[in-house]
């Protein structure tokens, strides 16, 4: 679902950094609707490896993923097994942009660190996001909620301490984020009024693995995170002659605690509510 992350040679490593991070934030998101968690119908797009269907299922009354790479969608089956065969769960194949329902077809959507992904145009590089919340708002049954999990501009600033190494990098990074007002606003131009922002600030994306001042050496680290999608051949490089020298001077931990002094301030993530009149 990614017009530049190659999520097929990294389904294979995601789960080893990526977790579920905030899921007390989108179930109270979900409890501001007005059905309660449990009896909704709801719908992941852009489920990935499945972690946050796992992690909301004992919570929902049925649930359905839907991605559009098969080798995550693998992951999830595996992982998801058990929810699989007792039918409250459905994985889907398809693609946000054209969701393959009917109107009012679920009571809730989860959208999560997807948008980002979604092509734009020449003349709207935003194009993908609101063809995406235009679907998820048709598919939302008349008093649903959404909730969309996406990273705030400043987050992408101050928020990642390996970020700040590659500044071109995040520059281009932060071009593919709606930030927080005109995403509430276009929202509410969809017919969808906002239920609130929450912040996990302790919500690290990618775990204890975030810490390691050594993880950006290894390919398989890096693919936790779609930044690195973005990150040119010589800004890597630049960026690992920085990380060695510092490990030379056995100065490394301490860069990154410098670097990463922010997060806990701003967070990583941020969790918006809209509900459907």
């Amino acid at each position: 679902m990614s017009s530049y992350e190659r999520y097929a040679e990294t389904a294979a490593h995601y789960d080893r950094t990526r977790r579920a991070v905030g899921v007390e934030a989108v179930l109270g998101l979900l409890h501001r609707g007005q059905q309660a968690p449990a009896a909704m119908r709801l719908l992941e797009v852009g489920c990935g490896t499945g972690n946050y269907l796992a992690a909301l299922e004992p919570h929902l009354g049925a649930l359905v993923g839907l991605d559009l790479e098969p080798a995550m969608l693998e992951r999830a089956a595996a992982k998801l097994d058990r929810a699989l065969e007792s039918g409250r769960l459905e994985l889907r194949h398809g693609s946000a942009l054209d969701l393959p329902w009917p109107e009012a077809s679920f009571d809730a959507v989860l959208v999560n660190q997807v948008l980002h992904h979604l092509p734009g145009e020449a003349d709207d590089p935003f194009a993908g996001w609101k063809r995406a919340l235009a679907e998820i708002a048709r598919v939302l049954r008349p008093g649903g909620v959404v909730v969309v999990g996406t990273t705030a501009h400043v987050q992408l600033e101050r928020g990642y301490w390996y970020y700040r190494l590659l500044p071109e990098a995040r520059a281009r990074l932060a071009a593919r984020y709606l930030d927080l007002d005109p995403l509430e606003a276009l929202l509410a131009d969809l017919g969808l009024t906002p239920l609130g922002r929450l912040v996990p600030t302790d919500a690290v994306l990618m775990g204890m693995a975030y810490f390691d001042p050594e993880g950006p050496f290894d390919p398989a680290w890096r693919a936790g995170d779609s930044f690195w999608a973005l990150v040119t051949a010589a800004e890597l490089e630049t960026c690992l002659t920085t990380l060695t020298q510092r490990r030379e001077a056995g100065t490394l931990q301490a860069l990154v605690a410098e670097l990463d002094r922010e997060r806990p301030h701003v967070g990583q993530c941020v969790f918006l509510g809209a509900r459907r009149a």
